[in-house]
């Protein structure tokens, strides 16, 4: 396995290896066009649309709860004991509409400024967005204008009470020619579908219980026969490209991807069969912007002392051919 991102993209270039990267991206990919903290790309910014006076505790997921336990809005002024989910509903639905606000205006007048080429498929083939907008597909679908477009998602199993595993299975398929494709997951759930959003802690809980699902899934003969692959599958089988994320360690669905990843090819007579994960890091500003854990995990998309402009620009020297 080459650590060394440069050399094991010229190896998938010139098809000596078969697979294409997966892309994690996250809230950077929005920073790279704006370079000022926005809803689309900070969390604070994004919380303090639905409380003026709201303090940030480091943890989002229960600053939320804590929003949603004291959200008083019009509609209920005359009804008591009104369910908490009432509640986390309208506000998910009031952040995606003032997200979906934003997102038109940088569609609108900024897109041309997107780094288009990570889009690229014959080097791509899924974008797994940790963000709530879709303005990658957007982005992706202007630049790579695909031959036809599929939504849908990976079925788990047959039952109805498995409706939370098979959301976070949905997908959006651009197709190519030859036969070319890149599929685009929301695994927090995105703006199409506001109560999909996974931003308080005990959606967060239910979302962790669906990881074991998809890890069985995985193992299981049904997708391997039917080769129905969920951005779990991907993720943990296939090189990866982490951009604008940091992933940090409170991400526990993700880590248990990765974790289960590394137990995949444990057996020493396996580990040339794994796969390598490259992030996008950099020592600017004097200090790592990533938590230290990462910097184990996952090798240097770059050399890490190159700052952040400068990376994206070689990897556009690369994606762009």
């Amino acid at each position: 396995m080459d650590k060394n991102f440069e050399y094991y993209f010229q190896d998938i270039k010139n098809k000596r290896i078969k697979e294409k990267f997966v892309i994690v991206l996250g809230s950077g990919f929005n920073h790279f066009i704006s370079k000022q903290k926005t809803v689309l790309n900070d969390w604070n910014c994004l919380l303090e649309l639905l409380k003026d006076d709201f303090v940030s505790s480091g943890n989002y997921l229960l600053d939320f709860e804590k929003i949603i336990d004291g959200y008083k809005s019009p509609i209920y002024k005359n009804q008591k004991n009104i369910m908490s989910s009432e509640k986390e509903n309208k506000l998910l639905k009031e952040i995606a509409s003032k997200i979906k606000n934003v997102q038109d205006s940088v569609l609108k007048n900024k897109s041309e400024m997107y780094p288009t080429y990570i889009f690229n498929p014959n080097f791509v083939s899924d974008i797994i967005c940790l963000n709530f907008d879709t303005i990658a597909e957007e982005i992706c679908q202007r630049s790579y204008k695909p031959e036809s477009i599929k939504k849908g998602f990976v079925k788990i199993t047959d039952t109805g009470e498995e409706a939370l595993v098979h959301l976070t299975t949905k997908y959006t398929e651009f197709n190519y020619s030859e036969n070319k494709k890149i599929r685009f997951w929301h695994p927090h759930g995105s703006i199409l579908k506001p109560t999909s959003i996974i931003l308080s802690a005990r959606k967060y809980a239910q979302h962790i219980g669906t990881i074991e699902r998809l890890r069985k899934h995985s193992k299981s003969q049904q997708r391997i026969q039917n080769k129905k692959d969920t951005w779990y599958d991907v993720l943990t089988h296939k090189p990866v490209l982490i951009i604008g994320a940091s992933i940090s360690s409170s991400e526990w669905d993700l880590w248990s991807a990765f974790v289960n990843r590394e137990r995949n090819y444990s057996k020493p007579e396996n580990k040339v069969c794994g796969k390598p994960i490259f992030q996008m890091r950099s020592t600017e500003n004097g200090k790592y912007q990533i938590d230290k854990v990462n910097q184990e995990w996952f090798n240097p998309l770059f050399n890490e002392n190159i700052p952040y402009d400068e990376q994206w620009l070689t990897l556009e020297k690369l994606l762009k051919q």
